[in-house]
């Protein structure tokens, strides 16, 4: 998944990939990892995304189209939900930091 963020990384796309059905596919996923397959692609999204924000310049909405995001919003959000904070505000506390 890491290697292609900004592919289809949907439980149905995922599962034919294991060779299984989407519902088999997100159980067994959460029974093994403890997290939804749709929180687990949000997760490992927002991971590349700090990394990008974290080590170049690039603008927000670089860094969701490099990422897998459909948008700087759709980023903004997931990054609420995972770390608490703006993807922006992110990049703004991060880049303050290191200045």
């Amino acid at each position: 998944m890491v290697d292609h963020l900004r592919s289809d990384l949907s439980v149905k796309t995922l599962a034919r990939r294991c060779g299984m059905s989407p519902r088999h596919f997100a159980r067994v996923l959460t029974t093994e990892k403890g997290i939804t397959p749709a929180r687990l692609v949000e997760q490992i999204r927002v991971d590349a995304a700090r990394a990008l924000l974290e080590g170049t310049k690039e603008g927000l909405k670089e860094v969701a189209a490099r990422t897998g995001f459909g948008s700087a919003d759709s980023m903004r959000r997931s990054f609420l939900r995972v770390l608490g904070v703006a993807a922006g505000e992110y990049a703004r506390r991060f880049r303050a930091q290191s200045a």
